[in-house]
């Protein structure tokens, strides 16, 4: 579970140069998953501990590296799974995760202002450079127009021509340098704005499926349930998981997981239909909703969204199968329950269906 949770967070860093930085990334965050898991599992006194750990895991390389949005995901799950109902924590049990929470946030706010700033030290410098460039002195650095100016005067003196040449050489030198440098400048922003971690947070979509990414899905998820409202129908929620993720990684490699991922978000798609909307939530996690006219609690769409995966498997070329388990929550007209709301009882109706699913994943010959 913790290489899903790390490779969920840092999938951008797959290049073989990345390697032994990745392992030293994935060190440290297992050190601290199971620092934490001791804290709540074996009543252990280890949150300066985890302290520690986390200041160790949260350097600025990493944040860099990180999809924080999964990473926050990712400590979420770890809250619900560690602290669950019916047992009585003490304070700081309480207070950890919160601390995890602000403690990213900082470490982000960080990231941003160095690179703004870093991003304006290096325009006072192009500037500053640009500056020295064109403010030429009379008789040591002059622009090429001198040349013309005195050309006469030029051909009578050989080692003066030379120095002026040698002059308007490094003149044009200097200005294609500055070039480079704007150049260079402009690249800079760029990846800035790429790295920048609010405009991050900003995308909506999922970089991997094309589809809603958690915040995307949220948004717009909250938008068809209003207009579910309005027009007095029905709203559909149904929160999937893929199964058997890790199997097909470890047997078919992570290509083909990331082509089952894929495969799952068009089928979600394709369920949610032009009036609905389908995201990803996370790793292996989807959710999907959309207006619902049938008088049922959902079964009749999860067994047209299972129909859908059987015929996509018996077509696909692939040896193995494509599955999902699904839960289902159905929003009645002017329903108080909120999208969240729904999505976690459409979750625990998933896990219940999760209980019984099979670990085969290859195609019967």
């Amino acid at each position: 579970m913790t290489d899903l949770w790390f490779d969920d967070v840092f999938y951008r860093c797959k290049h073989e140069d990345m390697q032994k930085k990745v392992e030293q990334f994935r060190h440290s965050f297992k050190m601290l998953v199971r620092c934490i898991r001791s804290i709540y599992e074996e009543q252990e006194e280890g949150v300066w501990e985890v302290k520690g750990l986390l200041e160790q895991f949260l350097n600025v390389d990493t944040i860099g590296y990180a999809d924080v949005d999964n990473l926050m995901v990712v400590f979420q799950r770890m809250q619900k799974m560690l602290m669950g109902a019916g047992h009585t924590y003490s304070k700081a049990q309480w207070d950890l995760f919160p601390m995890i929470y602000q403690r990213i946030i900082r470490v982000m706010d960080q990231r941003i202002w160095e690179m703004r700033e870093r991003s304006m030290r290096d325009s006072f410098d192009m500037k500053l450079f640009v500056q020295k460039t064109l403010q030429f002195e009379k008789g040591t650095d002059q622009s090429y127009g001198v040349l013309l100016e005195n050309l006469n005067w030029l051909f009578e003196s050989g080692e003066f021509l030379v120095n002026h040449l040698s002059s308007a050489t490094k003149m044009i030198q200097l200005l294609l340098s500055n070039q480079n440098i704007q150049q260079k400048l402009e690249d800079s922003l760029v990846v800035l704005r790429e790295n920048n971690i609010v405009l991050d947070n900003l995308s909506k979509s999922d970089s991997l499926t094309g589809i809603w990414n958690r915040r995307g899905l949220y948004e717009q998820g909250r938008h068809v349930v209003r207009r579910c409202h309005e027009q007095g129908r029905h709203a559909l929620v149904i929160y999937a998981d893929m199964n058997n993720l890790k199997i097909i990684n470890d047997r078919y490699g992570h290509e083909e997981g990331d082509f089952s991922l894929k495969a799952i978000a068009d089928r979600l798609a394709e369920t949610a239909g032009s009036e609905g909307v389908a995201g990803r939530i996370g790793g292996d996690e989807f959710a999907c909703i959309c207006p619902y006219d049938a008088a049922h609690e959902g079964e009749d769409a999860l067994t047209a969204l299972y129909a859908t995966f059987d015929r996509f498997n018996e077509e696909s070329d692939r040896k193995y199968n494509v599955t999902v388990s699904a839960g289902a929550c159905v929003l009645e007209p002017g329903s108080a329950m909120s999208l969240e709301e729904a999505l976690s009882v459409a979750d625990e109706r998933l896990y219940e269906v999760k209980k019984q699913r099979s670990k085969e994943v290859a195609k019967s010959l």
